[in-house]
């Protein structure tokens, strides 16, 4: 499949995004190719910009320059994916609609060139067909040992089938981890999910069985740190009304999305 360079301004999306009219930003964008400095054009060619002042050409400037950098990294990406016989028309549509630089990677991340990961060494191994299986069982299946017992082989260090689960483990977890829904949703979380603990005005022993036997579960689960009275010496937990963390939006949690494959481990009671 033949692709084509994805190198071309969308001049009527910036003017829409800046509200201005389209003429105005081909004129500015045609000024500022032409090796003119900004505060030339916002002096010297107000007849050409519609007058546009010196704030509103840098943000074209910028906008330009993002549509440009995202244009290029496409080309780059769908001939990468190309060069892997990977590219279906649907990528394709998907990666020329992306409008950001994190949507393209994320539907790169399946075909970036990568180092040797446990994933990796899952597959080289002959597990692939195994982790297929387990996406393909039936809800409910609790009972891996059986299905999974065929691919044990001390040969290739997977003596137990233990050692089948935690390479079948590896391997779906870089899968899910490179799934852009996946991680355009753990982004939402991250972004905007809070944790909250709140104090127990009355606690009672119901959440005793949670602990170990020696105290409560509102003793046990305080998120709040314990410190003392200074007039009487008493220790406090604090304000009793209720906390609330929030996640910082500017979060880099989804840079770590696709690092940590290898804690994924099936269990037993796996579906």
């Amino acid at each position: 499949m033949e692709t084509t360079l994805l190198l071309a301004i969308d001049y009527a999306a910036i003017a829409r995004q800046l509200k201005l009219q389209e003429t105005q930003i081909r004129e500015t964008v045609s000024l500022l190719d032409e090796g003119n400095t900004v505060p030339f054009i916002t002096r010297y060619r107000k007849d050409r910009t519609g007058g546009l002042d010196e704030e509103k050409i840098r943000l074209i400037q910028d906008a330009v320059s993002r549509s440009r950098q995202l244009g290029e990294r496409k080309d780059r990406i769908l001939r990468s994916i190309q060069s892997q016989d990977a590219l279906t028309a649907e990528l394709e549509q998907k990666i020329r609609a992306a409008n950001s630089l994190k949507v393209l990677d994320d539907l790169y991340l399946p075909f970036r060139p990568k180092k040797q990961t446990l994933a990796t060494v899952a597959r080289q191994r002959g597990l692939e067909p195994a982790a297929e299986q387990v996406l393909q069982a039936e809800p409910g299946v609790t009972d891996l040992d059986s299905s999974l017992a065929p691919f044990v082989d001390p040969e290739k260090s997977l003596s137990t089938v233990n050692d089948v689960k935690i390479g079948v483990g590896h391997i779906l977890a870089e899968r899910f981890s490179e799934r852009p829904d996946l991680r355009t949703l753990v982004r939402r979380y991250i972004w905007t999910g809070q944790l909250v603990s709140k104090r127990i005005e009355n606690p009672t022993d119901d959440g005793e069985e949670y602990g170990d036997g020696s105290s409560s579960l509102s003793e046990q689960g305080s998120l709040m740190p314990n410190t003392t009275d200074p007039t009487t010496g008493d220790p406090t937990t604090g304000d009793p009304a209720a906390e609330t963390l929030s996640i910082d939006e500017n979060s880099t949690g989804d840079q770590k999305l696709a690092e940590d494959s290898s804690a994924m481990v099936l269990s037993d009671d796996a579906t």
